[in-house]
C-alpha cells in the first residue's frame, strides 16, 4: 500500500535538492535578453523562477504588386525559466491581415490566424566570451486542412569581440510539411551588436533559409534599435529588406518585459 505523505515528502526532498545545488538558481543578468527583435534566437536562456513577455507588431510589404502587403499582429512569446541553463517558450505570430483592393479601390482584408509554436533552449557551454544554446521547436502547420508538427533543431552562439561589440549567430535544420510531401529546410543567420548609448543598443544581421524541394534561398538583412527604459523593460524598432521579389520587406515595433 503506496501512503500519499511519503510520495509528497519525497517530491518536496527532491525539490530542496534541486534549490541547494543551483539547478534551479541561476544568476540573474542586469539587464533583460529579449529574443525579439532579430531573425536569429538569442543564446541567453531565462533565469528560474522568471519569466520574459515579448510582444508587437510586424508589418510586411512587397516590391511586386501581384502580392498582398499584410500585418501580423500580435507577434507574441512567452518564455519560462525552468532549470538552470533551461527554458520553455511559447511563441505565437497572431493573425496576418492582409490589405487587399478590389476594382473599386475598396479595402477586402482577409485574415489567416497563425499556429503556436512550442521551443525549448538549453544553454550548452558559457565562457568568459562565448555561449552556445541548443535550440528545439514544435511548430504547427494546417495545410489543406491537414494538420502536422514541424520539428527543428539550432546551434544559437554569441562571441564578445570587445565589451561593446558582439558577434552572434544560429544555425538551424528541420522538416517542413506541405501537401507535395514532407521536406527539409536550412536556416542560417550572422550578425553583429553594438550599444550607441547607456540605454540603446542596436544590431544588425543577414539571414538566409533554403529548402529540399524548391531549391530556392531566401535571404536579407535585418537592424534594429533596442531602448531600455529599466534593467526590465526594452522597447524596439526594426526593418528587415529581403533579396527578390517574391519576398516581403518589413517594419515593426514591440515590447519586452521580465517578470
Amino acid at each position: 500500500m503506496k501512503v500519499p505523505g511519503i510520495r509528497i515528502t519525497a517530491l518536496v526532498s527532491v525539490w530542496f535538492l534541486f534549490m541547494s545545488s543551483g539547478l534551479l538558481h541561476a544568476t540573474q543578468p542586469q539587464r533583460l535578453a529579449a529574443d525579439r527583435p532579430g531573425f536569429a534566437w538569442g543564446t541567453h536562456t531565462v533565469t528560474p523562477g522568471s519569466f520574459y513577455l515579448e510582444t508587437g507588431f510586424q508589418y510586411s510589404f512587397f516590391n511586386d504588386s501581384h502580392f498582398s502587403n499584410y500585418s501580423s499582429v500580435p507577434v507574441f512569446n512567452l518564455r519560462i525559466g525552468i532549470v538552470n541553463n533551461l527554458e520553455l517558450f511559447v511563441s505565437w505570430d497572431g493573425w496576418d491581415i492582409y490589405h487587399q483592393r478590389n476594382e473599386n479601390g475598396i479595402n477586402t482584408d482577409n485574415h489567416d490566424l497563425n499556429l503556436p509554436l512550442l521551443g525549448v533552449k538549453y544553454k550548452l557551454v558559457t565562457a568568459e566570451y562565448f555561449t552556445f544554446t541548443l535550440l528545439g521547436l514544435l511548430e504547427g502547420n494546417d495545410d489543406e486542412g491537414s494538420f502536422t508538427v514541424d520539428p527543428s533543431l539550432a546551434l544559437l552562439w554569441d562571441y564578445s569581440l570587445t565589451d561593446n561589440l558582439e558577434l552572434f549567430g544560429m544555425a538551424q535544420a528541420g522538416t517542413i510539411s506541405a501537401s507535395s510531401g514532407s521536406e527539409m529546410s536550412y536556416s542560417f543567420a550572422v550578425g553583429v551588436g553594438f550599444p550607441i548609448a547607456e540605454k540603446i543598443e542596436a544590431f544588425a544581421e543577414y539571414f538566409n533559409m533554403y529548402n529540399s524541394i524548391s531549391k530556392k534561398i531566401y535571404h536579407g538583412n535585418e537592424v534594429g534599435i533596442l531602448f531600455f527604459l529599466n534593467d526590465n523593460i526594452q522597447l524596439d524598432v526594426f526593418g528587415g529588406y529581403s533579396y527578390g521579389k517574391h519576398w516581403p520587406h518589413y517594419l515593426g515595433a514591440g515590447f519586452s518585459q521580465r517578470f
